[in-house]
């Protein structure tokens, strides 16, 4: 189709700007020259493609407080590029897509769509979006190698985008998330099907880097985050906080991610976790992932009804426990790495049959008034811990499990127990794992005593 190009002077380019929109063929492309233009409020209800010089050539301000795009329509493709798009704090997303098929980002700056507050958050429901790109009820969108910058609330979102890729962006300095893709707030639109957030970087951004979820009832998510930065996200008092969030109704992969610093200047009691794995409705895998400096649990799993698998993580540094599980029917931690919990490395409550294979836990609990132990079970029946290797830990005991574990043989094959005056150990108490031990033993001492007393009985 024919290109038509555009160089505006004007101090508000908009009815320009929108004439020739209209007046291009389905399928058309509108070039605008480098340069800085001003315009908003440009209404796109059929398939175009908008092309500025460059993300660092074509600048375009904002004339009004509206979005500088309004992409609608069944079946529209929509695609931008090379656009620096300055949102001058204004109270607006800077480019808002509902309802289309196929919304397509590459090389667009969008920044300062509203202002980033101190306080709490706009309710979900209610006024304008503030986001850098806001995306209703779209079936696929691709934003490559895009920046979003100091927008009020996400960098991107989607409620939701059926098919997201989100990949080799920048997102920093937003209200709220980097990208989500999520549920319609008022449940007018199924849940996403598919999201990819690939070697993205996400810096300070209010409650979270990258989140995706849906909803019991509507399709489930396909995630994968693979190769994502994630740092100084969730330090604001607004209600949650995560670098990476695999949520409700959702199961994939999350692999080779760096996660530093998830909220450490927040006050809230709970969340503040690298990686939040939450009711997730189908297989998840952890692979290669760093989780560094958390202000809780390095990484947490609730509440999945099917296997999750951590291999090869390493966390540093969490506030809390480094790794949380709770209620997993099928849990596998193999290879990984805790260093520098606050509290236990390893705290899983209701997994029954979990393994933890291979891993090494160091200097967890140290300088704690309270000792907490390098792995604790709570009614996790049928446990495995084998080949580990707690010869770095400083507190009382390596492993911590309830009687329940015990006595649905806890398997403790080959695992490496020195303490501090460097002799193997479980404990350095009667209680725990050695008074359980003695306990057993004793009881199995005793009916064989028994048995030989009743035996010589019969004889006599």
């Amino acid at each position: 189709m024919p290109a038509v190009w555009l160089s505006a002077q004007a101090p508000d380019a908009s009815a320009e700007i929108q004439r020739r929109v209209d007046a291009l063929p389905p399928g058309g492309t509108l070039v605008l020259e480098a340069g800085s233009l001003r315009f908003q409020g440009i209404r796109v209800t059929r398939s175009l493609t908008v092309r500025g010089a460059g993300i660092d050539r074509t600048h375009v301000a904002r004339a009004g407080a509206r979005p500088f795009f309004e992409v609608a329509g069944a079946g529209v493709e929509a695609a931008f590029e090379g656009l620096d798009l300055d949102g001058g704090g204004l109270p607006a997303a800077g480019l808002e897509a509902v309802g289309i098929r196929a919304l397509r980002l590459r090389d667009v700056r969008v920044a300062a769509c509203g202002v980033p507050p101190t306080g709490s958050l706009p309710d979900d429901s209610h006024g304008q979006p503030v986001d850098g790109v806001y995306a209703k009820d779209v079936d696929e969108a691709r934003v490559e190698r895009c920046v979003f910058l100091a927008n009020a609330r996400d960098g991107f979102i989607g409620i939701p985008v059926r098919r997201l890729v989100f990949a080799g962006n920048q997102s920093r300095g937003n209200g709220r998330m980097g990208c989500t893709s999520d549920v319609d707030p008022e449940h007018r639109a199924g849940g996403p099907l598919e999201a990819v957030y690939l070697d993205n970087q996400v810096e300070d951004c209010g409650t979270g880097g990258l989140h995706v979820e849906s909803e019991p009832g509507l399709p489930p998510v396909e995630a994968r985050f693979e190769r994502n930065r994630v740092v100084g996200c969730g330090n604001r008092d607004w209600g949650y906080c995560w670098g990476l969030t695999l949520g409700l109704n959702a199961r994939g992969l999350l692999r080779d991610n760096t996660i530093v610093g998830t909220g450490l200047r927040s006050s809230l009691a709970a969340y503040r976790n690298g990686i939040h794995i939450a009711r997730p409705s189908g297989p998840v895998r952890i692979e290669g992932n760093r989780v560094l400096d958390s202000g809780r649990c390095g990484i947490s799993v609730d509440e999945s009804p099917a296997p999750v698998l951590l291999r090869d993580n390493v966390v540093q540094g969490a506030g809390d426990s480094g790794i949380s599980a709770y209620r997993i029917r099928a849990l596998r931690v193999e290879g990984c790495r805790v260093e520098g919990a606050r509290r236990e490395g390893l705290w899983a409550r209701l997994c029954p049959g979990a393994e933890v294979i291979r891993c090494r836990f160091q200097g967890n609990s140290a300088g704690e008034p309270r000792a907490h132990p390098a792995v604790r079970l709570e009614a996790c029946g049928r446990a495995r811990l084998e080949g580990n290797d707690f010869g770095g830990e400083p507190q009382a005991w390596g492993v911590q499990a309830s009687p329940r574990a015990l006595a649905l043989l806890l398997s403790l094959a080959g695992n490496r127990f020195e303490g501090r005056a460097g002799h193997p150990r479980l404990s350095n108490r009667p209680s725990g794992l050695v008074a359980l031990g003695a306990a057993l033993l004793g009881g199995v001492a005793g009916a064989a005593w028994i048995a030989r007393r009743r035996r010589a009985a019969g004889r006599r």
